[in-house]
């Protein structure tokens, strides 16, 4: 029974850390839209991974997207798309988000008198 409880312990801890270790932070991204032709009636969202390929996030009709990140490196690129559905060019990459885990903060000794 001992046994059986510190496997079922140990298994929780275990699920617990993996979770930490994949939890997404989402961050807000915003665009501007495009200044000539027709408005697009939306955008498309793609987001890639540090080494990965690119892969859809989310399709909006504003320029604004909340993207949940995994924990590292990622990067996201917008494309319009027409009110007869095609699609304009891919934005430039947006510079690469990085989500590092927080250093603890030291406190500095105050100087005396």
């Amino acid at each position: 029974m001992k046994r059986w409880i510190f496997l079922a312990t140990l298994c929780l801890i275990l699920l617990v850390l993996q979770t930490a270790a994949w939890a997404r932070i989402k961050q807000e991204w915003t665009w501007a839209p495009p200044t000539d032709g027709t408005m697009p009636v939306s955008y498309i969202v793609e987001v890639q991974l540090e080494g990965e390929e690119w892969e859809l996030a989310e399709t909006v009709t504003e320029c604004r997207v909340v993207v949940k990140h995994p924990r590292g490196r990622s990067r996201i690129r917008v494309a319009a798309i027409g009110a007869d559905g095609s699609q304009g060019p891919w934005s430039v990459p947006s510079d690469w988000f990085v989500d590092l885990p927080t250093q603890p903060t030291r406190p500095r000794p105050v100087p005396g008198p």
